[in-house]
């Protein structure tokens, strides 16, 4: 609108020219009335286009912040979203592993409770078998109980030095068969073995 005010300000100054150097007849008054009343037109003209740039601008510069503004919350939105889905997916990972761990746990204790168990229940049947053969021997040693045979066995199957293995059992062989003599005989024994 600006080369349209100018135009008109070109054309007002021109016609103006024209009838001065023509030299027509238009009364000074005249034209000058002409020209006051051309002048406020072209202003008002001038003005209206000022205001109107300026309203265009404004409402421009209205339409950018607020895009601005609309692109800014729907970056922060999407960030919230997207934090949000990042710790319920975190949370639920270690939640997972925790009940995985929980459950890991619970399962070696019961097992090792278990084995623990039969171990004890081995260890107390060993304990009870070698109780009984502790027994079974004692009383193969003694003159009611005595097997010479069973005695003679026990000696050679013991960890006792060969000599030691040979002292017992010649003298259990010279005493079998004299009870005086035999008592002595396995106490002796009893003695070596550690009973």
């Amino acid at each position: 609108m600006k080369p349209a005010v100018i135009a008109l300000g070109i054309g007002a100054a021109v016609i103006g020219g024209y009838v001065y150097y023509t030299k027509m007849e238009i009364p000074t008054e005249a034209a000058e009335q002409e020209n006051t009343a051309a002048a406020p037109s072209v202003l008002e003209q001038a003005t209206e286009a000022a205001e109107g740039a300026a309203t265009a601008a404004a409402d421009a510069v209205n339409d950018v912040v607020e895009t601005a503004t609309e692109s800014a919350e729907q970056a922060a939105d999407a960030a919230t979203d997207a934090v949000e889905a990042t710790t319920e997916a975190v949370g639920d990972a270690v939640e997972g592993a925790a009940d995985a761990a929980q459950e890991a746990a619970t399962e070696a204790v019961e097992a090792a409770t278990e084995a623990g168990a039969e171990a004890a229940a081995v260890a107390e049947e060993a304990a009870s078998a070698a109780t009984s053969a502790m027994d079974a021997a004692a009383g193969l040693l003694t003159a009611d109980g005595f097997d010479f045979d069973k005695v003679v066995e026990m000696i050679s199957g013991s960890s006792l030095d060969e000599s030691k293995k040979m002292m017992l059992t010649t003298a259990v062989t010279q005493a079998k068969d004299n009870p005086e003599l035999l008592n002595a005989a396995l106490e002796q024994v009893k003695s070596a073995l550690g009973m």
